[in-house]
Order: structure tokens, then sequence, then C-alpha cells
């Protein structure tokens, strides 16, 4: 049965507590030693992974006034899966919603050792877009 697959159990736990903030949840099902990988570069171990996903959450909920996370799972299989993310974003009237996807790769414990950032064609220029309207420069 699909829905008492531990991959698909892991991943929906990751998207989940990721969506709401809950990093010390994220944290419990990474890898000590889990890479994330990403157009920008490579973070090794849970804390460089949990501190980005943190400094990057926080620093949206500083500059906009409303954001809302949202995931999906889209792919799974014997030991990956893919969760793609939505952030719905406001400011000052202006709405946007980004999308991105995530591929998760589990060890033999169903334990995250490794994360691919992946962009979805279009979608960062239109955030960056979003944001250059919105008169938010992130330097």
């Amino acid at each position: 049965m699909m829905n008492s697959h531990p991959v698909l159990h892991q991943s929906k736990a990751f998207a989940t507590a990721l969506d709401a903030d809950e990093f010390e949840v994220v944290r419990k099902l990474l890898s000590i030693d889990c890479i994330y990988t990403f157009e920008e570069g490579i973070l090794v171990g849970t804390d460089a992974i949990l501190d980005f996903f943190r400094a990057n959450s926080q620093r949206a909920r500083v500059l906009l006034d409303e954001v809302v996370y949202e995931s999906e799972i889209v792919e799974v299989r014997a030991d990956s899966s893919v969760i793609l993310f939505i952030d719905r974003l406001k400011y000052r009237g202006f709405e946007h919603t980004y999308r991105s996807q995530e591929k998760l790769f589990f060890g033999k414990d169903y334990v995250i050792k490794r994360i691919e950032h992946k962009e979805i064609r279009g979608e960062r220029e239109n955030l960056e877009k979003f944001l250059d309207q919105c008169g938010i420069d992130l330097g």
C-alpha cells in the first residue's frame, strides 16, 4: 500500500515541517552529514542546511507582508521523492506564487541523505520581477 511507504511518510513529514518552519522536526529527518545542493552551491550537515532554510524563511517573513508555504509530493520511488514547494507571497497589494522542487534521497534507514534543489523554468525570474515591482532589493 503506497500510503504506508516509508519514503512517502518521511517526505510528507519533511514537507509539512518545512512548510511550518518546524526546523527541529526537519533536523530529525536529515542525516547528520546530509548534503544540500542548489544553484549557488553545496551545504553539508544538518546545521548548515537548517540555518539556510531558517534564514530564507525569516528573511521572507521580514520583507513581505504575508508568506504562506505549501507543498505536495509529486513523485515517490524506492529511495527518493520529489516535493513541489509553493510559496504564496503578498506585499502591499501585490501577490506572487513561487514554485520550486526538492528531490530527496534516502538511506537504508529512510533518513534523508541528500537534497537537490531544482528551479522550475521561469520561476526564479518571475520572483525577481515581483520583488523588483515591490521595490524589494535582496542585495
